[in-house]
């Protein structure tokens, strides 16, 4: 996995993903991020690029009690939380999510 980031802000995300397509690099996210930790305006791009790995399908069998389960905590990341969570849950993992300084809660 490989985390980008460029400080152009949305017009650096608006160029830098489609330059990234065109190379063929495999994109999990592209997005805003907090640019410091003062104010966490979202103006830094950021670009989660994970390896492309042939789909190989191996069938696995777990004990019926076996289940993963994911514990999330976030801050301001209300355009990305959703997606996240999502792409766990689809995937039949339990999520525990908590807004930074709260308990958790399961998200199923």
């Amino acid at each position: 996995m490989c985390v980008l980031t460029s400080g152009g802000g949305e017009n650096a995300q608006t160029d830098l993903e489609p330059l990234l397509r065109a190379e063929g690099f495999n994109l999990e996210f592209v997005g805003l991020t907090a640019s410091d930790n003062v104010n966490f305006e979202k103006k830094t791009t950021l670009a989660v690029i994970t390896k492309d790995v042939p789909q190989i399908i191996i069938q696995r069998v777990a004990p019926s009690s076996f289940r993963v389960v994911a514990f999330m905590a976030a801050y301001n990341e209300e355009d990305i939380i959703v997606q996240s969570i999502k792409k766990w849950t689809d995937q039949g993992v339990h999520v525990q999510y908590s807004k930074t300084g709260r308990a958790m809660r399961p998200m199923n």
